[in-house]
């Protein structure tokens, strides 16, 4: 355990160091960036498409960062906790008797025997009180259950409904009664219906009994009419806990020797500590897995989202080169468009983004071949390609038949389109099996558990 503390410690100084310390941080992204695969680079660029990859990754990077301080920082308590737990529960020479009036405490310990381990329950007596506090102890008591005899009694000079004679306390305090006249009262504490009118003298004797001690009580009222298998760890037990009872000092001393083999005790382990850091440990890996399915989930949102916005990309430009524009005309003015909604305060669509990294490409540089090739291959995308592929060669051959074209592919988008909305609510029809299949067990619980308790009944 303390090995584990040493390194759930230097896990965290070297995480905060990386933190904190400007060039450790850069070793550090660089490194994160180094291990990257292109495939990788290429889907955090897609999903963060105004944003630099550098930015994503440091970012990602001070995430996992955060993760593992945290969960270094609760192993590392949790271990320390374990430690003082373990040389609270070392090896113990002698138990304190707990004070009169709290009971026996019961223990377990592990005694070690020659090479034998064994776990073994002990009990240990209370403290041998003097006269003046086993006096205390019981007049104690005697207020107490003098409350509850009572009920609904405000005095015992004048008793009209059934006294409540209680036989023990919580404490393990025994009562027994003796009553003077039993035609007056049952031994139940019952009120007959045979007493005088003006009420009659009856004497109740409480007679209190702890352990070996007891001490009697004398009340007097006036009623009215009522408006296993035996092993070694048996014997070891046994043996231990005579010594003990044998034993009248406050502070007991466990047996030290058994049949001439010396014993050793021991508190046994906690292992809730134990469970927690290792819960712990497997929480941060699969934290550190959900990082990288984050990514892949926001991947697909982002394809699906392409898909969704293809058809009104081709339709928009379909209608802007049979009004007359040019191709990157046309492209320009979609984008502004685009910018403008975006001011308006909608928000931004994966496949426009896209457009509008084309757009400053040829306002940078000016129009060059693939440009819309390269488009079509930023989105990965069957139909994007397509759509750049017909663009570029519209460019070097002419747009003599470009609206034609343009308006054939809007129709087939649409189409794709609902085939993919078709596909979604399928998808989410699928999400729903479930939580529709523990609504139904739940209503067959509700109907099911009333019928099958009336038809006990």
């Amino acid at each position: 355990m303390v090995i584990v503390c040493v390194i759930s410690g230097v896990v965290l100084i070297l995480s905060a160091l990386v933190m904190f310390v400007p060039g450790l941080s850069k070793i550090y992204e660089s490194s994160l960036k180094r291990g990257l695969s292109d495939v990788k680079l290429s889907r955090i660029r897609a999903v963060n498409v105004r944003k630099p990859t550098d930015d994503y990754i440091r970012r990602e990077g001070r995430i996992r960062l955060v993760i593992v301080m945290a969960f270094a920082l609760l192993v590392l308590a949790l271990g320390i906790a374990q430690v003082k737990k373990s040389q609270e529960s070392g090896r113990i020479l002698s138990v304190n008797r707990p004070e009169f009036g709290q009971g026996s405490e019961e223990m377990v310990v592990v005694a070690q025997v020659e090479n034998e381990t064994l776990p073994i329950s002990i009990t240990v007596g209370e403290k041998i009180p003097d006269d003046a506090q086993t006096d205390h102890f019981f007049e104690v008591r005697y207020m107490e259950a003098v409350k509850v005899v009572l009920g609904q009694n405000s005095d015992f000079d004048h008793v009209e409904h059934d006294l409540n004679l209680i036989t023990g306390m919580a404490d393990g305090t025994e009562i027994e009664w003796t009553i003077s006249n039993t035609a007056l009262m049952n031994i139940m504490g019952e009120l007959s219906d045979d007493i005088a009118e003006g009420g009659e003298k009856l004497t109740l004797i409480m007679t209190m009994s702890y352990a070996q001690y007891s001490r009697s009580f004398e009340i007097c009222a006036t009623v009215y009419k009522a408006a296993a298998v035996y092993a070694f760890s048996d014997e070891l037990t046994d043996y231990v806990n005579e010594a003990i009872a044998d034993s009248e000092e406050d502070c007991v001393k466990l047996p030290q020797t058994y049949n001439d083999s010396e014993i050793s005790y021991e508190n046994p382990q906690d292992e809730t500590f134990t469970w927690l850091m290792a819960l712990s440990l497997i929480a941060a890996l699969l934290l550190w897995l959900v990082r990288d399915n984050m990514l892949e989930n926001a991947y697909k949102k982002r394809n699906i989202e392409l898909m969704i916005d293809y058809p009104q990309i081709v339709s928009k430009l379909s209608i802007l080169f049979s009004a007359g524009l040019a191709i990157p005309t046309a492209w320009d003015r979609l984008v502004r468009d685009y910018e403008y909604s975006l001011g308006l305060g909608e928000r931004s669509r994966f496949g426009f983004e896209e457009m509008r990294i084309t757009a400053l490409e040829m306002k940078n540089t000016g129009y060059r071949e693939g440009v819309f090739e390269n488009f079509g291959k930023r989105c990965d995308s069957y139909s994007y390609r397509k759509l750049g592929s017909i663009l570029d060669q519209s460019m070097k051959l002419g747009t003599v038949n470009l609206s034609t074209y343009m308006q054939q592919e809007a129709a087939q988008a649409f189409e794709l389109r609902k085939q993919t909305a078709n596909r979604i609510g399928e998808e989410a029809g699928t999400k729903l099996l479930l939580p529709m299949m523990l609504l139904f067990a739940l209503v067959l619980v509700m109907v099911v558990v009333p019928a099958w308790i009336g038809m006990n009944m």
